[in-house]
C-alpha cells in the first residue's frame, strides 16, 4: 500500500480498563484489570487504523490519552508513515 498517499485527518484516544476474568498474581500483587488505550487514526481518505496501547496500571491511562489528545495537533494533515 502506497502509505504516502494518505492523509491524517485524526487521532481518537479512548480510555478502557478492561476485567480479566482470570486475574494474575506478580511478585508486586494481583492484576485483575488489563489497562488500555484504544486509539483509531483517521485519514482523509476514509481509512481508519485502529490499535491498543497497554497501560500497565490504570493510573497511566488518563496521562496517555491526554498525551495522544497533543500529539493529534502535531499530525493532522501529515502523510501516513508505514512502519520502517
Amino acid at each position: 500500500m502506497e502509505y504516502d498517499k494518505l492523509t491524517i485527518r485524526g487521532l481518537r484516544a479512548r480510555a478502557v480498563n478492561v476485567p480479566m476474568q482470570r486475574p494474575i498474581l506478580t511478585g508486586t500483587g494481583q492484576v485483575d484489570t488489563f489497562p488500555l488505550v484504544l486509539v483509531d487514526l483517521t485519514t482523509e481518505e476514509g481509512i481508519t487504523g485502529s490499535g491498543y496501547i497497554f497501560g500497565y496500571t490504570p493510573l497511566t491511562l488518563r496521562s496517555m490519552v491526554c498525551f495522544l489528545k497533543e500529539i493529534e495537533e502535531l499530525i493532522k494533515g501529515d502523510p501516513v508513515r508505514g512502519a520502517a
